[in-house]
């Protein structure tokens, strides 16, 4: 098994979790790009096709073209916040390693205290309370096709934990665990953890996260209602990552109710989290990687310039973005159609707290005299108490409709 991921993509925790867990041969790639192919990613691409046949023909044709003790997984280490430098080229290493998780395996453990994080025990760190006071999100819109941006406005609406300034690059490789202790005041909760890097002028820029269910992460089959009455006790696991702290930097753990437009906003939210039990572990990568030859060629150039969603808020209180379009057209190389479509969406949360999400798609198919298109969308509408979704569907071919039908349905939201 080969498994490649992007650590800007939503993706990249199967990666850790295959090459520990799988019982035959397995190599990963993790590199600094989205949701693509390493090859199609410009600014930190790998020529990927030699690469891939290299694999293939190793493993189907028995071509010894894979070296015996060729690295387990190649991960692109940056040395600056990726979102702050796109779309130029992400500075950074490739570090290897020849077995997952590496054997001299370290991590640094973080501390709480109000607003703090230290490499110590706090003396008195005591607790702290969390009251929803606004809408976390506008600063990571998307699940998947958005970038992040810079976090200060949702950092605002979070409780925060600072560390001091870095006096030596500090390196991450794996997954952050973040162990909380929390009083719950609402039947179902979210949470959103961040990991961030504060830079020497004050900006916050994100390194990995967990955007969840509360109730989720203590069953998932069947979540139950919390009591108030009630402590409850969470590991909670971040994305898949490398990144390298610069010295002068700060790290900076935020905690908020989980984000919108990305999540369904929740009644708001309280908890206490009792600090003396609270922890931050980060993973840290081996001094020096294996001694391994890079087995790919790097790509160069910028990337283009990221579109942002169209982020409006209203007299009102209500709030509608739209989310940044998908277009494709091209004609197929090998038998000649011409395949196109379009996805637009938009998000809402109206005057009245009720959540609205709407979107629509088209596809297309045509070569000679031969034209059908698919036509279909959904829309999503949540209140406190139930969910309504409407989807539906046309095709029509030359022109001509051919098939037409919509679906309803209401679900309630329990602890959604």
């Amino acid at each position: 098994v080969y498994v490649v991921a992007g650590l800007l993509d939503t993706y990249a925790n199967p990666l850790g979790r295959l090459l520990h867990s799988l019982p035959g041969p397995v190599n990963g790639l993790l590199g600094c790009w989205a949701h693509t192919y390493p090859d199609t990613a410009i600014a930190n691409g790998v020529d990927w096709l030699p690469e891939e046949l290299r694999w293939w023909r190793r493993w189907l044709l028995d071509e010894q073209s894979c070296d015996a003790d060729e690295a387990v997984i190649w991960c692109f280490v940056p040395e600056a916040p990726p979102v702050k430098t796109l779309p130029a080229t992400v500075p950074g290493h490739w570090q290897a390693e020849d077995l997952w998780p590496p054997i001299e395996r370290s991590v640094q453990v973080f501390f709480l205290s109000p607003g703090e994080l230290h490499c110590d025990p706090a003396g008195e760190p005591g607790s702290i309370e969390y009251v929803s006071r606004g809408r976390p999100g506008s600063g990571r819109v998307d699940w998947l096709d958005t970038l992040p941006t810079e976090q200060s406005a949702d950092d605002a609406l979070a409780r925060t934990f600072d560390s001091e300034p870095l006096a030596q690059p500090l390196t991450l490789l794996g997954q952050v665990r973040v162990h909380l202790v929390l009083q719950i005041d609402t039947p179902a909760a979210g949470i959103w953890v961040r990991l961030n890097e504060l830079d020497e002028h004050g900006s916050s820029w994100p390194v990995c996260h967990f955007v969840g269910s509360l109730n989720r992460l203590l069953d998932d089959r069947e979540p139950q209602p919390f009591s108030t009455a009630g402590e409850y006790e969470f590991e909670i696991p971040l994305t898949f990552c490398a990144h390298r702290f610069a010295a002068r930097s700060r790290l900076r753990l935020a905690l908020s109710d989980a984000p919108w437009p990305m999540t369904l906003p929740l009644p708001p939210t309280r908890w206490r989290c009792d600090l003396s039990r609270a922890r931050m572990i980060v993973p840290l990568a081996p001094a020096a990687g294996s001694d391994h030859t890079l087995p790919f060629t790097l790509r160069s150039g910028s990337d283009p310039e990221p579109k942002r969603p169209d982020w409006q808020e209203r007299a009102d209180g209500s709030v509608r973005v739209k989310h940044v379009p998908s277009r494709y057209d091209y004609q197929d190389r090998e038998v000649g159609t011409r395949l196109s479509g379009h996805t637009e969406g938009v998000s809402e949360v109206r005057a009245d707290g009720v959540t609205v999400y709407t979107q629509t798609s088209s596809r297309g198919w045509r070569r000679g005299d031969w034209d059908c298109q698919l036509d279909c969308g959904c829309r999503l509408e949540a209140t406190a108490a139930q969910i309504q979704i409407t989807e539906w569907l046309e095709a029509s071919a030359n022109g001509e409709i051919i098939f037409r039908r919509e679906h309803r349905n209401r679900l309630p939201r329990e602890l959604l």
